[in-house]
């Protein structure tokens, strides 16, 4: 099974450090295997393509979450729908 990539995209404020968190425990309360690379700055926005809606979470390249810290819930919600997960 490929290793999912997800990236929190943010300007270094608490609610990108929020969201960071609670990716982290979402995917480790699912057992997910993945990578998580939280990116600060501008340039990561222009490499989407986005506007500069801070947070952002992006699962495997697909802009999943703009302009919000969603909950550990609503993130391994999203994770079920997006991402085989193991077990």
């Amino acid at each position: 099974m490929k290793k999912v990539e997800i990236r929190i995209l943010g300007m270094g404020c608490p609610e990108c450090i929020r969201l960071g968190e609670n990716v982290k425990r979402a995917a480790r309360d699912l057992g997910l295997d993945c990578e998580i690379v939280m990116f600060m700055g501008v340039y990561e926005f222009r490499r989407f393509g986005m506007p500069m809606t801070t947070p952002a979470l992006i699962i495997d390249g697909r802009i999943e979450i703009t302009g919000k810290a969603v909950s550990v819930e609503e993130i391994k919600d999203l994770l079920l729908k997006r991402v085989p997960i193991p077990g």
